[in-house]
């Protein structure tokens, strides 16, 4: 009977390392196990020893997107209600802008995008459920399509800058939506 080889983390992060390579560049489906293996300088033996498959990888890559994510829509101190969204938006962008790569493998070139986004759009509906019960939104803002238009501005700017690499002053952006967001746009 034989044992499974030891696992070590450092090849596990590279092995992780080089499939956001690999996503990011050529999308899930052409994406090649050889080539991950390959780019991260191990045999296909070695990947079979972390993950079972190429799906394996690239839901664990992932999961921990999406939960890293997750944490930057919650409000942390609701005395400053503007501060705080101010904060929430800056945070997101800045995450998927921060490792461009990881963004657009997981995400917008994800076969999984419109199960993710449901997510997504789920925990944001919680998190505005919640701030319209504490009277920071009016009753009569239909959530859902506040929380359509939130995640759809979220990606139309993670997009330019994930996928266009486009230099954009994040604070300031971040506060024009904040501004958008709570006063609305009439006069």
């Amino acid at each position: 009977m034989s044992s499974k080889p030891k696992q070590r983390p450092d090849t596990r992060e590279l092995l992780l390392k080089a499939a956001i390579k690999e996503f990011s560049e050529k999308g899930f489906e052409k994406a090649r196990i050889s080539d991950i293996v390959a780019s991260a300088g191990y045999s296909q033996r070695t990947f079979y020893i972390y993950f079972e498959s190429k799906d394996a990888i690239f839901k664990e890559l992932l999961t921990e997107w999406e939960k890293r994510l997750a944490n930057k829509f919650d409000i942390e101190d609701e005395k400053d209600y503007k501060q705080n969204i101010l904060n929430r938006w800056i945070q997101i962008i800045e995450f998927m802008a921060q490792d461009p790569e990881y963004s657009k493998a997981v995400y917008f070139k994800s076969p999984y995008f419109e199960e993710t986004r449901q997510h997504i759009f789920e925990h944001l509906m919680g998190i505005l459920i919640k701030e319209q019960s504490h009277g920071f939104l009016r009753t009569s803002v239909a959530v859902e399509i506040l929380a359509e238009s939130i995640l759809s501005g979220i990606e139309g700017i993670a997009y330019r800058h994930v996928i266009n690499k486009k230099e954009t002053d994040i604070p300031k952006l971040a506060e024009q939506m904040v501004d958008i967001y709570i006063y609305g746009v009439g006069i």
